[in-house]
């Protein structure tokens, strides 16, 4: 009754309301919560799989690349005041350095597309642009706060996430490597015209000590021949072996001969034997093919580290049968609402 004192109706319905309708709309509520999740499940098994190879890589240990450093560590010498030159061989033997050089090449996209387009054979990819451009896309490698690298894959088949990655990895290794070993005879070549110049320079010098040493003993000659010293003075060559004036002027004429004719500067100057060596040694090594570096450490076996990210069938299915339920309910309330407030119109209750 109302505040006028008139019955009314009330139209609001009770939780056992509620159950009944609920109860009698039950073929209803079977037939389309059956139906969504016959179109989810649908979905899920037909829908494209993708999995997901995601695995850490590493900077090797110093060790791994020994003999390489070792012999860039030679190269250092001689060039202790080239700050920039050292700073450049002192990251040839980082093995962070060598990672970092490996990061920036993997994430770049022209060369996916290059690895891609030339290893079509390996990798079984369609033609199709838009699919070539989500392999590019399901391939990245990513840097967290700790400066640890990960590289993540992405491919409808859980074999091809993992290879995909593995022979990207590679492919990047190995252009690592050509840039590695390309700066590397960079620096031979600069240290080659370095050692070409020092050994110009100190053949210079060892001239110029051998014609002080040609004047020097001409004017002890003349001194010599001043008083008539032809051959040695037993008591003074004796006393002074290592006298001009002790050889006489015979002796002394000998020594100017020996000095002109003389081919071997490094007898005036033993730099040059140094330098001389350094040279032969680098320019023979120059072609030699070292070791190639290891340049990162990932799992032997990423098929471990490779998951499914997509579809999810479970959650899929679950889902169509959790929206099929709610909209029959929705449905069937919506019925009952429908259909009572048409009897109270037309005065059916």
């Amino acid at each position: 009754m109302n505040e006028f004192g008139e019955n009314v109706k009330n139209n609001d319905l009770s939780l056992s309301d509620y159950l009944k309708i609920f109860y009698e709309g039950k073929i209803k509520l079977i037939i389309i919560t059956f139906f969504f999740g016959l179109i989810g499940t649908l979905y899920a098994f037909i829908s494209n799989e993708e999995w997901v190879t995601k695995v850490q890589i590493l900077p090797v240990n110093y060790n791994k690349n020994i003999d390489t450093f070792n012999f860039v560590s030679l190269l250092k010498i001689g060039f202790d005041n080239d700050d920039t030159f050292v700073k450049k061989i002192n990251q040839l033997q980082d093995p962070k350095y060598i990672l970092s050089m490996f990061y920036d090449n993997f994430k770049g996209s022209k060369n996916k597309e290059d690895f891609f387009s030339s290893y079509h054979e390996t990798i079984k990819i369609s033609n199709n642009e838009s699919e070539f451009k989500k392999l590019i896309k399901g391939i990245s490698i990513d840097k967290d706060k700790d400066g640890v690298f990960s590289i993540t894959s992405t491919n409808g088949t859980k074999q091809g996430a993992s290879e995909i990655l593995s022979s990207y990895s590679k492919y990047i290794d190995i252009k690592v490597n050509d840039i590695y070993f390309l700066d590397l005879r960079s620096i031979i070549n600069l240290r080659l015209k370095y050692l070409n110049q020092s050994i110009k320079s100190n053949l210079i010098l060892a001239k110029n000590i051998r014609n002080n040493d040609i004047s020097a003993t001409k004017m002890v000659e003349k001194i010599a021949e001043s008083v008539n010293q032809i051959e040695p003075l037993n008591d003074f060559y004796t006393l002074h072996k290592n006298s001009d004036i002790a050889l006489g002027t015979k002796g002394l004429k000998e020594k100017i001969i020996q000095l002109k004719n003389e081919k071997n500067m490094a007898v005036f100057n033993t730099n040059l034997v140094k330098l001389t060596n350094q040279y032969e040694y680098l320019s023979n090594v120059k072609s030699y093919k070292l070791t190639p570096l290891i340049t990162h450490i990932i799992p032997d076996s990423l098929s471990i580290n490779t998951n499914k990210i997509a579809p999810r069938k479970g959650i899929i299915i679950i889902m169509s049968l959790f929206i099929g339920l709610m909209l029959s309910l929705v449905v069937i309330i919506f019925q009952a609402k429908l259909t009572l407030e048409y009897k109270e119109k037309y005065k059916l209750l």
